[in-house]
């Protein structure tokens, strides 16, 4: 038997290098085949670099499920989740590659694993979305936007912190829990025409039954913003009745609305996710300005809740 001492390797050196190594032209005849090859492999190179596989997903016994499969309908991904997986999410994105016309994907796998890989792709397109589950425990999340073109005078941040502080007394008065600023995740997605941010409460070993129970907390939250204007009385706990007021917007129809989305999706296409892009929108970042909440790089934050959670609201 022959021994050899050649090894196989993969070279990190530039693709314009490799193509010249690999697919130099024999004769003229050839260069119009090496230019494309050249080309190829430079797009490929950019591919594999932006996208990368995600860099350690290792099975343990006591450890999240090891599972990274792609679906193109939601039915198929949701099936094989419940029927492959113990804790694995559903997950969304839009297919970005050449000429694709970004047929919506859909993902099954650990949250760590897919911050894992999340967090190593280029800002402009962490471009993913959780699916939140139908009857699934929720951590509670809020939409805020409105436009600032017909709103100039609104000051988006100022409002949303009139909103927190309602949030924190309504978890007081509904659920006798005790929760400050800073166990709000903050992100935001503004642009130069509109304010978007959104929020989610990060409670540890809490949340709610489903969004259904959470829409109904929602609910109660802006019955008691619009009692608490109505009567018009000093509250030494509540932001007062004109900040209160402060947070109504007028919308594109001229109406007069709040700038939070009063409605909770209960169906399963709804999804969202907090550490990424939404179509159409700036990136969504932590507000790191004025977010107080602070999450360890391990720590998931999704919107979704652990099997795990002690308390149930």
């Amino acid at each position: 038997m022959w021994e050899t001492s050649e090894t196989a390797h993969i070279s990190n050196e530039n693709p314009d290098v490799l193509a010249e190594t690999f697919y130099k032209p024999i004769s003229n005849s050839s260069s119009r085949a090496w230019i494309e090859s050249t080309l190829q492999l430079r797009k490929i190179y950019k591919e594999h670099k932006s996208k990368p596989i995600p860099s350690e997903i290792k099975s343990r016994l006591d450890g999240p499920s090891v599972s990274w499969k792609v679906f193109r309908r939601l039915n198929e991904a949701l099936s094989y989740a419940d029927s492959h997986t113990k804790d694995c999410k559903v997950f969304s994105y839009e297919e970005r590659i050449p000429e694709s016309s970004g047929q919506r994907l859909f993902l099954v796998t650990h949250p760590q694993h897919m911050w894992l890989n999340h967090k190593l792709r280029p800002l402009e397109e962490r471009c993913t979305y959780e699916v939140i589950r139908e009857g699934a425990p929720c951590k509670l999340y809020f939409d805020l936007e409105f436009s600032k073109v017909f709103n100039p005078s609104k000051d988006g941040i100022k409002m949303t912190e009139i909103l927190i502080k309602c949030i924190v007394m309504c978890i007081l008065e509904e659920f006798n829990l005790k929760i400050s600023t800073s166990d709000v995740l903050w992100l935001d997605a503004s642009t130069e025409q509109k304010y978007s941010c959104h929020l989610i409460l990060q409670m540890n070993d809490i949340a709610f039954k489903n969004n259904i129970v959470a829409g109904y907390f929602i609910s109660s939250l802006f019955m008691k913003i619009r009692k608490k204007i109505d009567a018009d009385e000093v509250d030494h706990f509540w932001p007062q009745s004109e900040e209160l007021k402060y947070m109504f917007v007028q919308d594109k129809d001229g109406k007069v609305v709040h700038f939070c989305d009063e409605e909770i999706e209960i169906d399963e296409e709804f999804h969202t996710e907090s550490a990424s892009n939404l179509s159409n929108e700036d990136w969504i970042v932590p507000n790191t300005a004025i977010n107080e909440y602070k999450s360890s790089d391990a720590e998931s934050i999704s919107e979704t809740a652990n099997e795990s959670k002690n308390l149930v609201l």
